[in-house]
């Protein structure tokens, strides 16, 4: 819970990570992203295999995240009317269901070749989607409220942490345990994270909020209608979802890839440790970057490395160049994410937090299922090098879109909880 103003120096990120309610919070979520991630790629490769398709795996994605695109503002509305911790709650059981019932269901049926297996993972992603967009919009907003606002921008850094931790230790552990156990046993590892972070929701303490009534101001339309007058807040928000679509390839067309390159499973770990890698570099070195310059020249590079790395991939196909591709994807990833994430939750009023956040969910989570259909008919009717090359031109219009003068100076106010 915050600290009563006043009393003591700000926490340092140690305390912090350490604190029941705030660590609490961050420890979960990690646990909870690295199963979204597992559940990700593993699907991505399990609906391959067996129809070998990459419009297949792009329906995967759509199943996973279309449900941000349907339920993110009505989860937004109930968060800034104070049901964080039943959406947390409920999101996390959703995500256990939907992992936990394909790994039974594998296990008793197995991954037979062909379209039975394939609906089952689409079914088994969509409640893990379900899920997602429950607790979303809570997990992102609540983290204010834990802290003081000279806390604030260590906690918003420290915030963006598990979704690059989870990005990146999920596919890899998910490409190791499919490796050695198979997907059944991946889909179950996935489904015991979720089950840790619903254990840790069960006794932290999370700030009490009022439940509010439904009122005009309550409403989603309302909060937009305050991003759009914000025009820096509308390019961060774009941004942030330009992080999301720019990345999705390193999934969605993973298997495609490794199917070109003539691999195995070990295509897999060593193109997901090479964007891992280049996304863990980027969250070592972002507060550092921004000390140094602005957060909004981060979310500039960041977008910049997003768009070199697909170009890379568009001109060139060999296990080096495409290694150093995904790690200059991962690395534009991570940038752009934690910078972005930063400053929309600095610049967005306390009382617009959930809605506003709800926005980020369906740019972000909500971008994939476009992304991933967008790249899996490219790669399915022409070839990766034209996905990649169509995603460089949307990735190029995005850095011109969002260049560091057009983001704007954070709002004073917008920080007080």
């Amino acid at each position: 819970m915050a600290i009563e103003a006043g009393l003591r120096a700000p926490r340092t990120t140690v305390q912090l990570l350490v604190d029941p309610a705030f660590g609490g919070l961050f420890w979960g979520k990690i646990c909870s992203v690295v199963g979204v991630w597992i559940h990700s790629v593993v699907a991505a490769v399990l609906t391959y295999d067996v129809t070998h398709s990459a419009a297949a795996v792009g329906l995967v994605g759509v199943a996973q995240y279309g449900p941000q695109l349907a339920f993110a503002p009505l989860s937004g509305a109930l968060t800034d009317r104070g049901y964080v911790r039943s959406q947390l709650i409920t999101g996390r059981l959703l995500c256990t269901i939907g992992s936990g019932a394909l790994a039974v269901w594998l296990i008793v049926f197995g991954a037979d070749s062909g379209w039975t297996t394939a609906w089952a993972v689409l079914v088994a992603s969509l409640v893990v989607g379900l899920g997602f967009v429950a607790g979303g919009p809570a997990q992102q907003s609540v983290v204010p409220q834990l802290v003081e606002p000279e806390e604030l921008p260590t906690a918003m850094v420290l915030n963006t942490a598990p979704n690059v931790l989870g990005r990146n230790g999920g596919p890899i552990l998910g490409a190791l345990v499919l490796a050695a156990w198979g997907s059944a046993a991946a889909f179950a590892v996935a489904a015991v994270t979720h089950l840790v972070f619903t254990a840790i929701l069960t006794v932290i303490k999370l700030p009490k909020q009022a439940r509010l009534t439904r009122r005009p101001e309550h409403s989603f339309t309302h909060a937009l209608r305050h991003v759009v007058r914000d025009r820096p807040l509308l390019l961060l928000l774009i941004a942030g979802t330009a992080s999301a679509v720019g990345s999705e390839p390193t999934i969605t067309l993973m298997p495609a890839i490794a199917d070109q390159l003539h691999g195995s499973d070990h295509i897999f770990t060593i193109l997901s440790i090479a964007f891992g890698g280049g996304s863990t570099v980027a969250f070592a070195s972002t507060a550092v970057v921004a000390r140094r310059t602005s957060q909004s020249l981060v979310v500039a590079a960041g977008l910049v490395l997003l768009t070199a790395g697909s170009l890379l991939a568009t001109v060139t196909v060999s296990l080096v160049t495409d290694s150093v591709a995904f790690a200059a994807v991962g690395w534009g990833f991570g940038w752009t994410m934690t910078a972005t994430t930063t400053l929309i939750q600095q610049r967005t009023p306390h009382h617009l937090r959930g809605r506003v956040m709800a926005m980020w969910l369906i740019g972000f989570v909500g971008g994939r299922p476009l992304a991933s259909a967008l790249v899996g008919s490219l790669a399915d009717v022409g070839s990766v090098a034209l996905a990649f090359g169509v995603l460089t031109i949307l990735m190029g219009a995005v850095v011109f879109a969002c260049r560091p003068g057009r983001v704007g100076a954070v709002p004073e106010q917008a920080t007080l909880p």
